[in-house]
């Protein structure tokens, strides 16, 4: 392991950090003790020879033994695919699902983002894949996957004490937590209990399965608490920033000194990005929209854009009313659902975007409150309904970035969050 001193047997028998060596601080003269026992052939805590860097004298590069946690190769590329694959062949075996209709419920399903490339619809389940635990897609294909299965399955008649279904929540519960911008101190002994329990559990159902990748997750509690959230150093970005020379040397079509046609794009495309930046262009992006005056709304909407904005109870300014508004990434669109406060520890209040609003050059968004009334543990969701009552936020204070996802089914109002509900 690359965190303690645990060897590949020990994968399916050690879920708990407190059991596990952890790698020391590396010295120059441990690293000479570690050199010397490879060299002779005793344990040389997995020091396998001289680096070729070693004989250029500087040593300081070999003594590097502090790494940091990638849950998008760890746990969306590693745990996510496995554990789903288990569990659909744990369910097909009992004969609870068929393999036709498990294809037919993923692809089916209307997913709220649907013009994204995030959807798994056109990922297909076969007899190879639940057998060898592997599942074709993308990182983000397979979390949109595992936030949507129990959503997907709620018509399924899967008991309460399916052993499989337990694991798949336990694994949902494990990725609303890492994958959160921000994880309270509260979290990190109830993620290392989680994971303890996740990993009995999946090694119970599948123990030929479990892999390095499971063993990493043990040391993401004490990682969490040194270096915050995963999702602020991990690979996604790296990955990202990747795809976009893949995509242009692929629609480019002239592979004559590439690395010069990729560079020469991605030095304007930066010159075009830092130009903004610095000429104090606006880091915000906005679809089409209309122009109205304030008194142009009904008049509780009108009153509540007035509070917000500070304007005075008799001014009439004109207003764009977008249909989307996107900031640092992240669009928000008519219709979305977003986390304006919290109830209590882990309770939110939702609001259902219906005005997107540009006044004096701040946007603002607003819409009716969805309250929760309860929590459906089996399809990890709120049951919630919207209520009259009205609020506006400034754009640049929300209480929390990522939209929630809203499914109606039954004239029931479905939401769905995929990580922590948290301040931005």
């Amino acid at each position: 392991c690359r965190f303690c001193y645990c060897s590949y047997g020990d994968v399916s028998n050690i879920f708990l950090e407190i059991q596990c060596l952890l790698r020391r601080v590396r010295t120059i003269e441990s690293l000479y003790e570690d050199l010397d026992a490879a060299e002779q052939g005793r344990d040389s805590r997995c020091v396998k020879s001289r680096s070729v860097l070693y004989n250029t004298g500087y040593n300081d590069i070999c003594l590097s033994t502090l790494l940091l946690p990638d849950c998008l190769h760890d746990f969306l590329e590693g745990v996510v695919p496995k554990v789903i694959c288990v569990v659909l062949r744990t369910m097909k075996a009992d004969k609870i699902l068929t393999l036709p209709k498990i294809n037919e419920l993923i692809s089916t399903f209307r997913y709220q983002l649907k013009d994204s490339g995030l959807n798994p619809y056109d990922l297909e389940i076969t007899n190879a894949n639940l057998s060898e635990a592997k599942l074709k897609g993308t990182a983000s294909q397979k979390w949109c996957l595992l936030v949507h299965l129990p959503f997907i399955l709620r018509d399924v008649p899967i008991p309460d004490t399916n052993q499989a279904w337990q694991l798949l929540i336990k694994c949902r519960k494990i990725g609303e937590i890492i994958l959160s911008d921000s994880i309270p101190k509260s979290k990190i002994p109830y993620l290392s209990c989680l994971i303890d329990e996740h990993h009995q559990l999946f090694r119970l159902l599948a123990p030929v399965a479990m892999t390095p990748k499971f063993h990493f997750l043990i040391h993401y509690p004490r990682l969490i608490t040194l270096f915050g959230p995963p999702v602020r150093y991990w690979t996604m970005r790296f990955e990202a920033k990747h795809q976009y020379f893949k995509d242009l040397a692929r629609k480019c079509k002239n592979f004559k000194n590439l690395p010069h046609t990729l560079s020469t794009r991605c030095q304007a495309l930066q010159a075009v990005a830092l130009s903004s930046y610095f000429f104090g262009l606006s880091e915000i992006l906005c679809g089409p929209g209309e122009t109205t005056s304030v008194s142009g709304f009904d008049h509780s909407v009108c009153e509540s854009i007035k509070v917000v904005a500070g304007l005075g109870y008799f001014e009439d300014e004109d207003v764009f009313s977008a249909s989307w508004v996107q900031l640092n990434g992240i669009k928000y669109q008519l219709g979305s659902l977003l986390v304006t406060s919290l109830v209590q520890e882990d309770i939110p209040l939702f609001t259902k975007v219906e005005w997107i609003v540009n006044i004096r050059q701040k946007w603002y968004i607003g819409g009716r409150d969805v309250v929760p009334e309860s929590f459906d543990l089996k399809i990890w969701s709120y049951l919630c309904h919207q209520t009259d009552r009205m609020s506006f936020q400034e754009l640049s204070a929300m209480f929390s970035r990522s939209p929630a996802l809203i499914y109606n089914v039954d004239q029931k109002v479905h939401a769905i969050m995929v990580t922590l509900p948290s301040r931005a």
